[in-house]
């Protein structure tokens, strides 16, 4: 989509068997080729080469060289290694968003990124991961960052940062069997109007 409009899009995927349908769609798209860098690769905060089948990583495996090559292995970046900022920063990985934001500390830190959807998925607290989204929550409210919830339409505060409060905040049960949820922060809340509008509302109200 970003590419339709004329920016320039990098993609990362771990996973082979994905990048072929990514390609197929990429060439039945002329002129798309240009505005589009596929990389096959997992982004972490080591690089290096890592135990990938789609589902589970093994982040702390680093292949040896024998290893480098054998099936199952891809490569790791970390984020802030391979682009210098983005308008706009999509992270969609089952879980393991945290991992990618902590390899892209310096891009969020130094403001180099304007905006960034991550699906939050808070269902891993059984797993222990919550922790993991207090720290990325913290990395963007004290970069200057204002978050939103773009599904329940409310603000994403400090107060979300308190012990505690995320599992209030949002708690997981029968009656919500996924348990995620869309996060937007931004630099530019300006540039939203309707969401940032709509979310300040929800969240005086309650609803």
């Amino acid at each position: 989509m970003a590419a339709s409009y004329g920016c320039r899009a990098t993609a990362f995927d771990g996973a082979a068997q994905v990048l072929v349908f990514l390609r197929a769609s990429i060439a039945m798209n002329p002129g798309m080729e240009k505005q589009i860098e596929v990389t096959n690769a997992v982004i972490s905060t080591q690089s290096g080469n890592m135990s990938f089948n789609g589902w589970e990583i093994t982040n702390t495996a680093v292949a040896n060289n024998f290893a480098t090559n054998a099936d199952g292995y891809v490569p790791s970046i970390r984020l802030e290694d391979a682009v210098d900022g983005a308008f706009y920063l999509k992270v969609d990985v089952e879980g393991h968003e945290p991992e990618v934001y902590r390899a892209a500390t310096r891009l969020i830190k130094g403001q180099k990124v304007v905006h960034s959807l991550f699906e939050f998925t808070y269902y891993t607290d059984d797993l222990g991961w919550n922790d993991g989204y207090v720290e990325t929550f913290d990395m963007f409210l004290s970069a200057g960052y204002a978050c939103f919830d773009v599904e329940r339409l409310t603000t994403v505060g400090k107060e979300i940062l308190e012990h505690g409060a995320m599992q209030e905040i949002y708690p997981c049960g029968e009656g919500l069997p996924y348990c995620q949820t869309n996060i937007l922060c931004t630099l530019d809340a300006a540039s939203l109007p309707t969401l940032a509008t709509i979310a300040h509302k929800s969240h005086r109200t309650g609803v």
